[in-house]
């Protein structure tokens, strides 16, 4: 029999006869002095004997009839007994003893799926020396976990005034490897720290990522736009009067750039009349 089951035991009745019954070894016995009695078998596993002697109407007392009953253990064994899993991820369970069947949600055969982050009970149905047996696994299924934060000095460069190579970086969380895209293209850099040589150009640039977990389980993205802003930037005056009033006496190019100009200027009839070759050179309208 099974651990914590009930069964009943008789013996061929005398009419008129009394039967005292016993258990060696454990059980709980219901019994009047028939010759049928219930025992309530207790959860440890284990051979018990059950004795009864007859006594007969005339007082006679007869041998003891004895048996011996075998409790068996049902107890089922996980692989493992409470298992974590990424969302999405995929997990084998297995039990034992073998042979019996598993149900419940997210589940193909004995094949778990983490569709959805939360805590499943899978049960596991199996026929024990004769004993319907069940029992339940916990699956936890992890959420994804929140995006990192990404720390810059600044969302805007410029290039006339900031440095091409910059640094971003995220949380060092202790066991958390990163994982960094830059306009789509993933970098070398697994760590908390992100370190980035910006083309001379003017445009957005995207910067993702993220985090994954010694699970393996991966995070939440998270995302930022930089805007670099190249350093080719000039001003050059449509116009000057040099008359010597102190304004606009000259023609000068003004702003910042990485190169130096080469600025030709020609008159009405064509001919070159000055060519400006540096940020400093000025002209004042002489040939």
């Amino acid at each position: 029999v099974c651990v914590g089951l009930t069964d009943t035991y008789s013996v061929v009745n005398t009419v008129g006869s009394t039967y005292d019954w016993t258990i060696s070894g454990g059980g709980t016995m219901t019994e009047n002095g028939t010759n049928t009695i219930d025992v309530e078998w207790g959860g440890v596993p284990g051979d018990y004997v059950i004795s009864v002697q007859e006594t007969t109407v005339d007082g006679c007392i007869g041998d003891i009839i004895d048996t011996t009953i075998t409790v068996a253990d049902t107890l089922i064994t996980f692989g493992q007994d409470n298992i974590g899993i990424c969302l999405e991820e995929t997990v084998q369970l297995s039990a034992s003893p073998s042979g019996g069947f598993w149900n419940g949600e997210n589940l193909v055969g004995n094949v778990f799926t983490g569709f959805n982050s939360g805590t499943y009970h899978p049960l596991y149905f199996v026929n024990i020396y004769g004993c319907p047996v069940v029992d339940s696994v916990e699956v936890y299924v992890r959420p994804k976990f929140e995006a990192p934060e990404i720390f810059a000095q600044s969302n805007f460069i410029d290039f006339c005034t900031d440095p091409y190579n910059h640094t971003y970086l995220a949380p060092d969380s202790v066991g958390i490897e990163y994982t960094w895209h830059v306009d789509g293209v993933l970098q070398p850099d697994t760590d908390f720290e992100l370190n980035v040589l910006w083309p001379d150009t003017t445009m957005d640039h995207t910067i993702t990522v993220y985090g994954t977990d010694t699970l393996g389980c991966e995070s939440e993205l998270n995302a930022i736009t930089i805007r670099t802003n190249t350093c080719y930037r000039l001003y050059v005056p449509n116009s000057f009067t040099p008359n010597n009033d102190g304004f606009n006496d000259v023609f000068k190019i003004a702003g910042m750039s990485v190169y130096e100009p080469n600025m030709k200027i020609f008159n009405r009839d064509g001919m070159m009349v000055y060519n400006i070759k540096s940020l400093s050179q000025i002209w004042n309208g002489d040939d």
